[in-house]
């Protein structure tokens, strides 16, 4: 088989998904690849750290984390079963308070809760998406938003002579 030279050449056999790769000096193949697409990213999604049930004081800050291997679809977090809309810097439409941290080159996509507010109690998951075959994974915990006047609240005891 001929193939021009510094070119990199894609068999005919799009079934076997065979790639050649040529040498500069001779036109000789220098390595070739081969996989079966049928293999390709074959393996599941699975969740490498699962969200955790957790509490934050009300005003402090709390992350829930989440992180994927094998990630092929995409990455969002929900709360109380309602969807949250992630822009690509990380934010989260509708809540200034939230923001999706983390690599998803590291399939990491943690969830940053600023300021804590009693509104922010609830059970949160971090869902991923299915692709093609792969099916879609969740995991979720319940997010506890202490009062900030519980901590302050002190018990008077007394008695009532009759």
């Amino acid at each position: 088989m001929s193939t021009p030279k510094g070119k990199l050449f894609v068999s005919d056999d799009m079934r076997k998904g065979l790639l050649m790769l040529t040498d500069d000096d001779n036109c000789g193949i220098t390595s070739f690849l081969h996989s079966d697409s049928s293999n390709v990213r074959s393996q599941p999604q699975s969740f490498r750290v699962r969200p955790t049930n957790s509490s934050v004081l009300e005003g402090n800050d709390i992350t829930l984390r989440c992180e994927v291997n094998n990630r092929v679809g995409n990455v969002q977090w929900a709360k109380d079963g309602f969807v949250n809309v992630v822009t690509p810097s990380g934010e989260i439409v509708g809540n200034p308070r939230w923001r999706m941290e983390g690599d998803a080159a590291y399939g990491i996509f943690n969830l940053h809760i600023s300021n804590a507010s009693l509104s922010d109690d609830g059970l949160f998951e971090c869902q991923v998406g299915p692709n093609g075959k792969i099916k879609p994974i969740r995991s979720n915990a319940k997010l506890t938003v202490l009062c900030e006047y519980l901590k302050q609240v002190s018990f008077l005891w007394y008695s009532v002579d009759s």
